[in-house]
């Protein structure tokens, strides 16, 4: 017993005398390959080693995970011993308590996704030895914060840094020349970066979402900014674009709202679609005379930008390159331009035939030039202030969306020449309350009046044959329509919500009514069809069960009418006109022109449907008095009121310019360099296209 207490005593003095750091060795819990002369050790306190010689394997997500994906819970820290020359593709996929790595000198590349969705590794050293860093390499390392990227690496790859929402800073080292398409996308922390000399190229998104950026150096040795490259750096407040650039990609700055400034140089040629959309401070940019092309929509939605002056270099805008640009009063045409031109701030094709753009924050009343043959699509799109249009007789078309939400439009007046109105041409023109469809039209196309909440009134005439899929849906304020004898198809949808209908006249021209033609137009009780009931059910009928439960007046044959057109003021008269005839408006005996108004507001005489009591007032009168060949023009009466044209003409009549001026008491008139003619004729009208004097006549020969 003594023997065995003395043992005892004996083992615990021995083990107070070990040195007391040493500890037990950590235990592995798995190993095996990784590669052709690679192994890892997978040791129980999470401490991953790779040790051998040569390049890691490569690895995938498609169930082709690397050796050690089963335990990436438990991984902690990563040593990678010498000897070890590539880190494989998806390496350390998702090992998302993974804190810290060790690279060694002896590694030159990291493959592919090595390290996406570590989230909490912080930092990363990289190696001298490394040149390329593969795509996807450190994607959603959600706590890294920096990065030092050593001067050995030529390339940063796709996405390589990705979503790396707490990185702050990167230090790019004057060895790189291309920087990958999307490299350090959404690094919302990232503050500034600074980018070397080397770099030639900035790739598709490759800082795109960086909300916190805000300020970036390009250097001159980039040639191309890449689609979406800033994109939606919202705090980025200047950007300066140097002279070794020719191109500004695609959707390059696009949402950085916080843009106030951009200086583009005389090495561009081509501004990208959607290029400069979304920038919401900007308030002046300045295109130089290199540019070419300005892309579809590349300034769009800069709702602070007042004024853009178009170099004579351009030879091609974009659709809607600056729509909803709300404080845009002003779009100036160089004169030396070939291709466009401007009158007024108002953007026309170089011959003033086409109207292109009329800028979004100008307001009040427009009278579109007598030369215009086409208004395009989208001209006015969301002229908000914008409250009357004069369309001359020469417009033949009206394009897509042409008054799209030009909420505060009240009237409008089709002239007869227009033989085409596009899709969406008046959509959700909510303040409209009468629109008179003119005699060439053959066609309502699709949504052209939607959402015309005002429109109380509509008169279609007996050129349309059809009349396409929600063409007046949404008219809530539509009390009644006659459709008239050509019609053939009514779409789908055509007066969907037309609430405030009661009654609908349909011809027996019509073989086909689209599904929910009528749907929502709870107050419609009684439809006057000219055919018989078999007619009417011959008819190609899709779902339309508000036409279920209303009157069906067959063989209906509407009553002529006749109204009477009393004419007081200085001219008076009275005549009777039968309905949806033009009244014949009387010609004054001294030739002067007379102003007609019913109610305060000008009338024309159109489609007659009622009694109506006319004012005819003599319009202004006033002298013109012309000095001399230099076409020094004096005006006497009221100056503050209309314009003064002026145009030249060959011995044979022919228009050879054609020049307008606001009216003052002294205008001078200067026709294009070059212009050659017999003889000009000058004349003042006033805003509703009336003239305020006789014609002056200038003989030049």
């Amino acid at each position: 017993m003594k023997r065995t207490i003395s043992f005892i005593l004996s083992l615990v003095i021995l083990c107070t005398m070990l040195p007391c750091n040493i500890v037990l060795a950590k235990s592995i819990t798995d190993s095996g390959t990784c590669g052709g002369n690679a192994t890892w050790e997978l040791y129980d306190d999470g401490k991953l080693v790779i040790s051998g010689s040569g390049a890691m394997s490569d690895w995938d997500d498609s169930n082709n995970y690397s050796p050690f994906y089963k335990f990436r819970g438990n991984i902690k820290k990563v040593t990678i011993n010498n000897g070890i020359t590539s880190i494989g593709d998806y390496a350390f996929y998702y090992c998302f308590n993974l804190t810290s790595v060790t690279i060694p000198n002896s590694v030159t590349c990291i493959g592919d996704d090595a390290f996406y969705e570590c989230s909490r590794l912080t930092s990363i050293t990289i190696p001298d030895s490394v040149t390329c860093i593969g795509k996807g390499a450190f994607a959603f390392c959600d706590s890294l914060t920096s990065v030092t990227i050593p001067d050995s690496v030529t390339c940063i790859g796709k996405s390589a840094f990705s979503y790396c929402n707490s990185l702050t800073s990167v230090t790019i080292p004057d060895s790189v020349t291309c920087i990958g398409e999307s490299a350090f996308s959404s690094c919302h922390s990232l503050t500034s970066v600074t980018i070397p000399n080397s770099v030639t190229s900035i790739d598709t998104c490759a800082f795109r979402g960086c909300s916190s950026l805000t300020s970036v150096t390009i250097p001159n040795s980039v040639t191309s900014i890449g689609k979406s490259a800033f994109s939606y750096c919202n705090s980025l407040t200047s950007v300066t674009i140097p002279d070794s650039v020719t191109c500004i990609g695609e959707a390059a700055f696009e949402g950085c709202s916080s843009l106030t400034s951009v200086t583009i140089p005389n090495s561009v040629t081509c501004i990208g679609n959607f290029a400069f959309e979304r920038c919401s401070s900007l308030t002046s940019v300045t295109i130089p005379n290199s540019v070419t092309c300005i892309g579809n929509w590349a300034f769009s939605s800069c709702r602070s930008l007042t004024n853009v002056t178009i170099p004579d270099s351009v030879t091609c805008i974009g659709e809607s390159a600056f729509a909803f640009c709300d404080s845009l009063t002003n779009i100036t045409a160089d004169a030396l331009n070939q291709t466009y031109s401007s009158e007024n701030g108002v953007l026309f094709d170089k011959n003033k035939t086409t109207l292109i753009c009329y800028p979004v924050g100008k307001g009040g009343e427009y009278i579109i030039p007598n030369s215009v043959t086409c208004i395009g699509d989208y001209v006015f799109r969301r002229c908000s202030s914008l409250t009357s249009v004069t369309i001359p007789n020469s417009v033949t078309s009206i394009g897509d969306g042409a008054f799209y939400k030009c909420s505060r439009l009240t009237s409008v007046t089709i002239p007869n020449s227009v033989t085409s109105i596009g899709e969406a041409a008046f959509y959700e023109c909510s303040s409209l309350t009468s629109v008179t469809v003119p005699d060439g039209v053959t066609s309502i196309s699709w949504a052209a009046f939607y959402e015309c909440s005002s429109l109380t009134s509509v008169t279609i005439p007996v050129s349309v044959t059809s009349i396409d899929t929600c063409a007046f849906e949404g008219c809530s304020s539509l009390t009644s329509v006659t459709i008239p004898n050509n019609v053939t198809s009514i779409g789908d949808g055509a007066f969907e919500g037309c609430s405030s209908l009661t009654s609908v006249t349909i011809p027996n021209s019509v073989t086909s009514i689209g599904d929910d033609a009528f749907y929502k137009c709870s107050r419609l009780t009684d439809v006057y069809y000219s055919g018989t009931e078999e007619q009417w059910n011959s008819i190609t009928m899709g779902y339309n069960e508000y036409l279920t439960n209303v009157t069906i007046h067959y063989n209906y044959v509407p009553s002529e009418k006749e109204y009477t057109i009393t004419f007081i003021g200085d001219y008076a008269g009275e005549q009777t006109v039968e309905e949806g005839s033009d009244a014949v408006l009387p010609v004054a005996p001294d030739g002067y022109t007379y102003t007609f108004t019913v109610n305060g507001a000008k009338w024309d005489g159109k489609n007659i449907t009622s009694d109506v009591i006319v004012t005819v007032t003599k319009a202004s009168s006033g002298t013109i008095a012309v000095s001399g060949i230099s076409f020094g023009v004096t005006l006497s009466g009221d100056t503050s009121i209309g314009f003064v044209r002026a145009a030249l003409y060959s011995a044979d009549g022919a228009l050879k310019s054609l020049k307008e001026y606001p009216a003052a008491q002294n205008v001078n008139v200067v026709f294009d360099p070059g212009a050659v003619g017999a003889y000009a004729k000058i004349m003042w009208w006033n805003d509703n296209m009336q003239p305020m004097c006789e014609p002056q006549i200038i003989h030049l020969q």
